[in-house]
């Protein structure tokens, strides 16, 4: 037998008993992976896939300081030079507030809030058109609005 050393390591149960789920599908144990992946570091000579600073709203996710959980109408959007400037929202809870119910966001606004977006296909750009056809992520019944979906969308930042 080769001369070993043990490593201990934290990970909150739950990431620990999918990832084992995962690992059990494909025939491993979770030591088999750590080594696959050290062994792949080594190889490599540094991690063997690209890691990106999360930016600010996905973040804000994965500490759960921000979820999704209101939807908004946006009715408009005020383009300058190809870019959006402001965008107009309707108020999905009374018109009482704002302009008759209508709000006026600058970009900024929907750069930080807007996590995802409901759109007819025909205005989405050729690459997220192809995506279409990928097979779904079937978020949970008890999740309408994605709040859970974090740790997907984490994974891709």
């Amino acid at each position: 037998m080769a001369n070993t050393s043990m490593i201990h390591a934290r990970v909150d149960a739950e990431t620990k008993s999918q990832a084992q789920s995962v690992l059990s599908s494909l025939g491993m144990t979770l030591s088999e992976a750590i080594v696959l992946y050290l062994r792949q570091i080594a190889f490599h000579r540094g991690i063997p896939f690209e890691v990106k600073i999360p930016n600010e709203l996905t973040y804000r996710l994965i500490y759960h300081q921000s979820r999704m959980n209101h939807a908004m109408l946006f009715t408009g959007v005020d383009v300058v030079d190809d870019q959006p400037r402001r965008w107009r929202v309707e108020n999905s809870w009374s018109n009482e507030s704002g302009r008759k119910g209508f709000f006026i966001m600058d970009d900024s606004w929907f750069d930080e809030f807007m996590f995802e977006i409901a759109a007819h296909k025909s205005y989405l750009p050729e690459d997220l058109q192809k995506a279409l056809t990928l097979k779904p992520i079937v978020l949970p019944p008890w999740d309408p609005m994605g709040s859970l979906a974090y740790r997907e969308f984490a994974r891709t930042y």
